[in-house]
């Protein structure tokens, strides 16, 4: 079934290839998914109780735009108008259409278009027509937030008006029963089994074409901040330079913890080797492993052993060095150029400054697509080359030229 629901979705997916494109974000191809997916409980549920349905769709369209990131021009029309109709329904219920319309009005005079559309294509004339006026009321009012609307007093009549007769056509035909009916017919629609659902919606993310580049954005933000903050680069400093180098595969969450009778920050830390503590002491950042075996969150006072640590001033060097080199666009550049999709987990900073020629550079450990491969990238003044670990074969290189070119297009884009 899984096999058959594939194909079905790879002939929903539309491509036609388009020319080469030098901008790092930039689309490749142009792409349109016409197919729903839903799990069969909710099915099941309709029609004695709609509300599983409706938000089976709100559910799968938001991982198509959070998730698979795909674009409203590219997902089938019908999901994109339940979802904003339900959006709106929701909107209304909680705080009336001051609240809907308090909201930016480039992105209401879409939503209210979807709302419209899909109102219309499921038979909804009362609460269409209220939405006709809503939708022609926002335009003639426009730039207004929920507070200044209130302070309005013909406006706040206006929409209080709206309000009640929102509320009077809902007891006369609920909403999410509509919803339900028009879900239940739509042509694009594909029940699967609920312990389907997450292998399913994995293979439509990978169907997206783009997904990969428009996640670069989040991925160098990410990439940013683990080359930038104090306690990340510090701690994957001193991960990196142990006797035994523990390269960080992922860093929790501080919490204060009372350390040898001295209240702290520590940090879970994720590292190859095992789970380890971080913490920091005068700027700089220590990577420690607790001396009992067993670690009770509750316990009031715990006793640690520093394994490696870095300065203040080491933590400052590197963060110069990294940000001088673009060491974040260089390590997803490099990336890129895999026969893969590999997308960093963590980076450690293993040392950054000047070679003995003066040459200024930084070797760094990035752990990618949850810890199922390891690299380090060599990135100097004259290039960046990638290799494996731990044989440490060199697998794809990036010119000086190239990386000047992808920094340009970035801060043009």
């Amino acid at each position: 079934m899984l096999k058959e629901l594939f194909n079905k979705a790879k002939t929903a997916i539309d491509t036609k290839v388009k020319p080469a494109v030098t901008k790092p974000f930039d689309v490749k191809e142009d792409t349109f998914l016409d197919l729903i997916v839903v799990p069969r409980s909710a099915m099941n549920a309709y029609p004695e109780n709609p509300v599983p349905l409706v938000e089976a769709v709100v559910d799968y369209v938001n991982f198509l735009f959070q998730h698979a990131l795909f674009t409203r021009d590219e997902i089938a029309t019908e999901a994109l108008q339940l979802y904003h109709c339900d959006y709106y329904l929701a909107q209304v219920r909680n705080g009336g259409h001051a609240q809907l319309i308090g909201n930016p009005s480039s992105m209401l005079s879409k939503t209210m278009s979807d709302v419209m559309g899909g109102l219309a294509a499921m038979g909804a004339d009362g609460h269409f027509g209220i939405a006709q006026t809503v939708a022609s009321w926002a335009a003639q009012h426009p730039d207004q937030d929920e507070d200044q609307l209130l302070l309005d007093h013909v406006g706040k009549a206006d929409l209080l008006d709206l309000d009640t007769r929102f509320a009077a056509q809902e007891t006369k035909a609920p909403l999410r029963v509509l919803f339900a009916d028009w879900i239940s017919q739509f042509e694009v629609l594909q029940v699967v089994d609920d312990v389907a659902m997450a292998r399913v919606l994995k293979g439509i993310k990978a169907l997206n074409p783009n997904a990969h580049q428009r996640g670069a954005k989040s991925r160098l933000a990410k990439l940013l901040n683990q080359l930038s903050s104090p306690v990340s680069l510090g701690l994957g400093m001193a991960s990196a330079i142990a006797v035994d180098p523990m390269p960080v595969l992922s860093l929790g969450t501080g919490t204060e913890q009372d350390v040898d009778g001295e209240t702290m920050v520590i940090w879970p830390v994720e590292t190859a080797s095992g789970s380890m503590i971080g913490t920091q002491l005068d700027g700089g950042a220590q990577l420690c492993s607790y001396v009992s075996d067993e670690f009770d969150s509750d316990e009031q006072n715990v006793d640690l052993e520093v394994l490696s640590s870095v300065t203040e001033t080491q933590i400052k060097s590197a963060q110069q060095v990294c940000e001088s080199l673009n060491a974040a666009i260089a390590i997803e550049l490099l990336l890129s150029k895999l026969p893969f999709e590999a997308t960093a987990d963590f980076v450690s900073v293993r040392s950054a400054s000047p070679n003995t020629k003066g040459v200024l550079g930084a070797s760094i450990f990035v752990v990618v697509n949850n810890a199922a491969q390891a690299y380090t990238a060599i990135i100097e003044e004259v290039g960046c080359r990638l290799l494996s670990e731990p044989t440490h074969d060199e697998l794809v290189q990036v010119t000086a030229q190239e990386l000047a070119s992808y920094v340009a297009a970035l801060a043009a884009d």
